[in-house]
């Protein structure tokens, strides 16, 4: 349990909460790749996909309508009910759908493929929301990892059942499974729901409606959220673009339901795999050589690469080859880029950005990639897919102008003295630990006549622990003003270059001689330990946080003769490996 805890830093009497939330996480996302592969597997194989684009229309509408009632019911007091009401909604919402299947028609395929979209959102919003409820703002910073890897373990487990279970039962008993994992999402909410708070003040909340007003206003006034409000329309239109022709080739490859709903769900695991691998190990390289912005860029690339394929040569192989690509940088790249976009709207203000976001544009390039794909039905396919590489270079162009936009928003941030941009805590598997737009900002921040800008940009550089940055670091160490300089040294102790910080082991302020100790290694940390002053030794507490040999210096520190160096001693314990295993 000890190793558990130090992998997914788990703090003290956590174990509990993060396992249930986690099974959460796990049984919602089997549930839901294992329903969508059944429900898509017998709409391909039961509907005329002509009319496919008229359900697109219907998804944003329908989505669009049924997240403004979820908000406005999570918007009220007592929410606990309806994170335990909701899973069980859902769950019988599932079941008829079961039931329903039984008619074998294909509307009733069609209005299952609908409910399936409506769910999965809902489900969503449900499971993270009970997670932001019972968690504190830094147990979410430790813990939503944690369940953002059950939850793509659980797509993943789904996806690939799939192709086991299809043989085993009807395409269509496939759907109980995911009413399952519901029912376990509504007995853990029943077991958390104490710890749901109570909205302080119900009346106040405004719901959906106002957060997508105010986001209105503020993209608006912002060149970039300009630009990627437009972009997200086009992005919607390109995604289902390049989703229609591929359910039609899938349908005339695997025309039985059972086959189909197998290699749909082969598909989907292998794609969720790969962008888990690519977000791990690859991601975060390719934010640090390019920039965020660039590789969204990219994927607006892989766009336009696809059509062009597809207008040479529309088999079933370009097709797949086609739809991973998107699906793999999608999940595994662009959707995190994305995300890193609005960090430097401030922060109490970007859930109003995505409401907006998510609620306007999203929606509507839903319903607009439907009707186009409406007036598309009368033309040649490849002409639909030259039209749809087209659309692909506005949207390269279009990124483009994104790029200097958002290098002006980082700049506006670092003088507004806001280091939020720059740290990207909120990506689920630190794979954007830094972004290269961000980082050349910061790096021209430590240079800025303005004393603020630089103090801001220092102690970013601190946070982040790149050796990139370095040399200027070294140059900060002359800066002027105290408080660069202090982040500075911090900056560089925590990389180790003990030799640059030598001149800085009597300084005066007692915060630079402790980071100095901890560069030069384990001993000058002990004799720094007994320095006498209680700043000093305060200031090793909060140092040896995390490092596997902690204990040598802060066990002294727990019996110290100053009551606030005990104090920050036993802060410090539990993010030391000294800490209890419970």
């Amino acid at each position: 349990m000890l190793a558990l805890r130090r992998t997914v830093a788990l703090a003290p009497g956590e174990g509990r909460l993060a396992s249930q939330l986690a099974l959460v996480m796990l049984a919602t996302s089997a549930g839901a790749a294992v329903g969508a592969a059944a429900t898509e597997g017998l709409l391909f194989a039961n509907f005329d996909l002509a009319l496919l684009p008229l359900l697109y229309v219907a998804l944003g509408l329908v989505t669009f309508v049924l997240t403004l009632v979820a908000s406005g019911l999570l918007a009220g007091a007592d929410r606990a009910r309806i994170y335990v009401a909701l899973p069980v909604v859902l769950a019988a919402v599932v079941v008829v759908e079961r039931v329903a299947a039984l008619t074998r028609s294909g509307w009733i395929y069609a209005a299952m493929w609908l409910l399936m979209n409506v769910v999965t959102t809902l489900q969503g919003i449900g499971a993270w929301g009970l997670a932001g409820a019972v968690l504190d703002v830094r147990q979410s910073k430790r813990l939503f990892p944690l369940l953002n890897a059950a939850k793509i373990a659980g797509a993943v487990a789904g996806s690939l059942a799939v192709a086991i279970v299809v043989r085993l039962v009807a395409v269509e008993d496939l759907l109980l499974a995911w009413s399952l994992g519901l029912v376990v999402n509504a007995v853990v909410s029943y077991a958390l729901r104490k710890r749901v708070p109570r909205a302080v003040d119900a009346a106040a909340s405004e719901g959906l409606i106002a957060d997508m007003r105010r986001g209105f206003a503020i993209v608006r006034g912002s060149a970039l959220l300009r630009i990627l409000a437009v972009a997200l329309v086009f992005f919607s239109v390109l995604y289902f673009s390049l989703a229609l022709p591929f359910s039609r080739a899938a349908r005339e490859a695997y025309p039985d339901a059972a086959a189909l709903a197998s290699f749909l769900g082969l598909f989907n695991g292998a794609t969720t795999v790969i962008a888990l691998l690519v977000s791990l190990f690859a991601a975060n390289r390719l934010y640090a050589r390019i920039g965020v912005v660039n590789s969204i860029i990219a994927f607006a690339g892989v766009y336009l690469v696809g059509f062009l394929a597809i207008a040479a040569s529309a088999t079933f192989a370009v097709l797949v080859a086609a739809r991973f690509v998107q699906t793999v940088w999608l999940s595994g790249v662009a959707d995190t880029a994305y995300q890193a976009l609005f960090s430097p709207v401030p922060p109490e203000r970007r859930d109003q950005i995505r409401a907006f976001m998510e609620g306007v544009p999203g929606q509507a390039g839903i319903a607009l990639a439907g009707v186009a794909l409406l007036v598309g039905e009368s033309l040649d396919p490849r002409a639909v897919a030259i039209a749809a590489a087209a659309a692909s270079a506005v949207l390269v162009w279009l990124l483009f102008r994104a790029r200097s936009a958002y290098g002006r928003a980082l700049a506006d941030a670092l003088r507004a003295g806001r280091p939020q941009p720059f740290g990207f805590e909120a990506d689920p598997f630190g794979a954007l630990r830094t972004d290269a737009h961000a980082l050349a900002v910061t790096l021209s921040g430590l240079r800025d006549d303005d004393p603020a800008v630089r103090r801001v940009s220092a102690e970013i550089l601190r946070q982040l622990a790149l050796p990139a940055p370095a040399d200027a670091l070294r140059a900060a160490l002359d800066d002027s003003d105290e408080d660069v300089r202090r982040s500075a040294v911090k900056a560089l102790a925590g990389l180790g270059q003990a030799d640059v910080l030598e001149r800085f082991a009597n300084d005066a302020d007692p915060e630079i001689r402790v980071s100095v100790a901890a560069a030069r290694g384990l001993d000058a940390l002990v004799a720094i330990a007994a320095d006498p002053d209680p700043a000093a030794r305060r200031a090793v507490a909060d140092v040896v946080a995390g490092r596997a040999d902690a204990g040598v210096a802060l066990v002294s520190l727990l019996t110290d003769a100053d009551a606030s160096v005990r104090r920050a001693a036993a802060d410090t314990l539990p993010r030391t490996p000294l800490a209890p295993a419970r």
